[in-house]
């Protein structure tokens, strides 16, 4: 078995599968009030507008999502709905064919990239996972792992009852499952797997910064490999900053780089 060379039809299967978590984390923080970010959700055509008037500096719940060529004429309607907010969107521009017109419009909205996210995928099949233990969670364990996660990612003390809550319905309702890492009995990572159109997506992964460099990242990646190979997945797909050390961490697994998406923001403010 073999990895399928990168296409158009590839790239659209890979950022579907990466689609489906994102829309299924923003709905569960938008349907919890508690998160504190008075999250809007809009749709126009295929293309989704997440915003958080009180976290306008927070990409990933003011990124729009989903922006293809179907759907460039609406770009200035978009733009209406951020400006109404006094959001500046971010933006992740995925390989399509027939960008140009696309792209004149994002250049005209005063676009800049601010960094570049890389797309790997893989064959679903074993990865040697060293010495750390991982398990999958369910119910309030689930529960507990997100908040792991979130705390991983230096999330704010006093946010992760409800954030890490949000996370966790976001999971089930994508019908994904938490995973947490142990070193020595003490849980020290946690990472989330999704399935879409058989493929296997790495969703999120975070290590507390007690534990780093201890292997606990290749370990969960190995697990959530292993798992999307026993679901009779085709095919595992993950994000990374562009070179990073998750990236590596990807391509010890057997990853490869399928593309690069630049990572721009845009102009949207009134006036």
């Amino acid at each position: 078995m073999t990895l399928p060379p990168v296409t158009f039809e590839l790239v659209r299967r890979l950022e579907h599968a990466a689609l489906r978590f994102s829309v299924a984390r923003l709905e569960a923080i938008r349907d919890r009030p508690e998160t504190g970010l008075d999250l809007r959700i809009k749709r126009f055509g295929a293309a989704i507008a997440p915003a958080s008037p009180a976290q306008p500096e927070l990409d990933f719940v003011n990124r729009i999502e989903g922006l293809g060529t179907a759907d460039v004429a609406r770009l200035d309607q978009i733009l209406d709905f951020y400006g109404s907010l006094g959001i500046d969107p971010w933006l992740e521009l995925a390989p399509e064919a027939g960008v140009e017109e696309l792209g004149g419009l994002l250049a005209r909205a005063g676009a800049r990239i601010v960094d570049f996210h890389g797309v790997l995928y893989g064959l679903p099949r074993r990865a040697p996972s060293g010495a750390v233990d991982v398990r999958r969670t369910d119910g309030a364990e689930a529960e507990a792992a997100a908040r792991l996660l979130l705390e991983g990612h230096a999330v704010p003390e006093a946010s992760l009852p409800t954030h890490g809550s949000a996370l966790a319905a976001a999971v089930e309702r994508a019908g994904g499952c938490l995973y947490v890492a142990t070193v020595g009995g003490v849980r020290a990572a946690a990472a989330v797997l999704t399935v879409a159109d058989r493929i296997g997506y790495l969703a999120n992964a975070a290590t507390l910064a007690a534990f780093r460099r201890r292997g606990c990242q290749r370990a969960l990646i190995a697990a959530r490999v292993a798992d999307a190979a026993g679901g009779r997945c085709d095919l595992v797909t993950s994000g990374a900053k562009f070179g990073s050390s998750s990236q590596r961490n990807l391509e010890w697994a057997g990853f490869r780089l399928a593309y690069t998406k630049p990572v721009l923001r845009l102009t949207a403010r009134a006036g």
